[in-house]
């Protein structure tokens, strides 16, 4: 825009078009779970497991595929071997019998441990306690000893704080023998963006009257209450459409008009507009001799009186929107005036000598003389 409308032009459009953009459907990428490995295909000698996966939901739209089953090698200690039996002696007629070979070591399998649950777990940071869905670890002797079950890591997954954490299982037997370890990736993000609620406030103010913004509360589940930076453009002195945009950022980085779950710009729109009539003032011979009506309101909220009235009528501006210059209405009024009241005076002027200079050589009647005199 680059002249505001005045005086009964016709408005100005809307300032602002807008149209749909993006419109193909966003990509949707593969959810799944993990479910716990097999059992081992073999005790000893190197066996094989298997794990699958639950899809909840399919890609669609060019989203991330699903990853394939995966396998692992298990349980590759060497398998026991018997010392063989000694063959028999000839045959004698007084045959011996070959004595018995002494047993050979125990035979031996490692505990396993299970882990329930994916091996990977992606969580949203919030406030509370992580709580892990643990391992269950057996003995193909003694059972099951899931309470000899150990966690171990550098530190425990903290919700309320972001990052990458690393959780890892350990089992032992009475004997000391050790199951394979397993570990767990936990991993913390904080992907949802803050939020804002923008206060009430007017959607049209009177030109010149000072604009205070109501402002907006944001908040964000993870930071709690957060300040907003404020852009506000409004111009006062300036009729137009104007915005007043707020953004806010929470600890992790996240803008609530970023790239995030949950982005939305927060913008307030305020309308200048110029409602009040000027208020002309003439004046002649130092005395102000007429003034135009200045009791009508701003068409706003705030219905603001006239303040032209109350101001000096050759000091200040009579008009609320100026305060240094008079109008050029004004200005083309009292001019005109000006001159109008000058054409008068010389007139009276002129015919003040006209009856003086017949009064010289025409002699007057008392009704003349009386209406003279008056």
């Amino acid at each position: 825009m680059t002249t505001a409308f005045a005086n009964g032009g016709v408005a100005c459009p809307d300032l602002a078009e807008s149209q749909n953009c993006n419109t193909h459907p966003c990509p949707i990428h593969c959810t799944f779970e993990w479910k716990p490995w097999s059992a081992c295909s073999q005790s000893c000698g190197g066996g094989s497991q298997q794990r699958d996966l639950v899809v909840i939901v399919y890609p669609k739209h060019g989203g991330d595929e699903c990853p394939d089953v995966l396998h692992r090698t298990c349980n590759t200690q060497e398998c026991p071997t018997r010392i063989p039996t000694k063959s028999p002696t000839p045959a004698t007629s007084n045959p011996t019998f070959a004595p018995t070979a002494p047993p050979g070591p125990t035979p031996f399998m490692l505990p396993v441990l299970t882990m329930f649950g994916s091996d990977s777990i992606v969580l949203e940071a919030r406030h509370g306690l992580y709580q892990d869905q643990g391992a269950s670890c057996s003995d193909s002797i003694e059972g099951d000893i899931s309470d000899d079950v150990y966690l171990s890591g550098d530190s425990f997954p903290e919700l309320s704080l972001p990052g990458t954490y690393t959780i890892h299982y350990s089992c032992e037997n009475t004997k000391q023998q050790a199951a394979p370890p397993l570990t767990r990736t936990v991993v913390v993000r904080d992907t949802l963006c803050p939020t804002c609620v923008i206060a009430p406030g007017p959607q049209k103010i009177e030109a010149s009257f000072p604009y205070t913004d109501a402002g907006a509360t944001c908040t964000d589940t993870l930071s709690g209450v957060l300040t907003p930076t404020v852009y506000n453009g409004v111009d006062v002195e300036k009729t137009g459409v104007y915005t007043v945009t707020y953004r806010v950022k929470d600890g992790a980085g996240n803008w609530n008009d970023g790239q995030c779950t949950g982005t939305k710009p927060y913008v307030r729109t305020v309308k200048v507009i110029d409602t009040l009539r000027p208020v002309i003032g003439l004046k002649y011979a130092g005395k102000l001799v007429h003034m135009s009506d200045s009791s009508d309101v701003s068409q706003t909220v705030a219905a603001h009186a006239n303040p032209a009235a109350s101001w000096n009528l050759f000091g200040d501006s009579l008009m609320a929107e100026s305060s240094s210059s008079r109008s050029p209405l004004a200005a083309l009024c009292i001019g005109s005036f000006m001159v109008a009241c000058a054409m008068i005076a010389a007139f009276f002027n002129r015919r003040g000598k006209t009856v003086s200079s017949t009064s010289e050589h025409t002699p007057l009647n008392s009704e003349e003389q009386r209406r003279l005199s008056v």
